[in-house]
């Protein structure tokens, strides 16, 4: 009884870790391609596979890289009562662009306002998600 109990949650976790993970996947390849036609001056010659791939990477990084910013710059953030954490968006956005030579973000308002969608969208779908379940 128990080791069926332990195999059933053991699924569970699993699966919904994996669907949140593809979730998080799609959510960043849909706001990189708002971004490629909302914001001038972005240039992407790939396809949906590269976006897709590119939203893998993002995720990747906010999952590795962005915590141990946080820890390090944590005394900026709570100076700039959180405004800072644009600033550690735009160093991640950064780095994708330095990743894939496909996409690019020029520094600057282009870079700012990328941030500003991608981190507005991850919102907005992390708030539903949350609500459903």
């Amino acid at each position: 009884f128990c080791y069926n109990l332990f195999i059933r949650l053991t699924n569970w976790i699993v699966m919904k870790f994996l669907s949140r993970l593809i979730a998080q996947i799609l959510i960043n390849a849909l706001a990189f391609w708002v971004i490629i036609n909302a914001v001038p001056d972005i240039k992407f010659t790939g396809d949906w596979l590269r976006l897709l791939t590119i939203g893998a990477v993002l995720g990747l990084l906010n999952f590795a890289v962005k915590p141990i910013l946080k820890l390090f710059l944590g005394p900026l953030i709570v100076l700039t009562f959180g405004l800072f954490t644009l600033v550690i968006n735009a160093f991640i956005l950064w780095l994708v662009t330095w990743f894939f030579a496909d996409l690019i973000i020029p520094l600057g308002w282009p870079l700012l306002w990328s941030t500003l969608v991608l981190s507005a969208i991850n919102f907005i779908f992390h708030f539903f998600l949350k609500k459903r379940g």
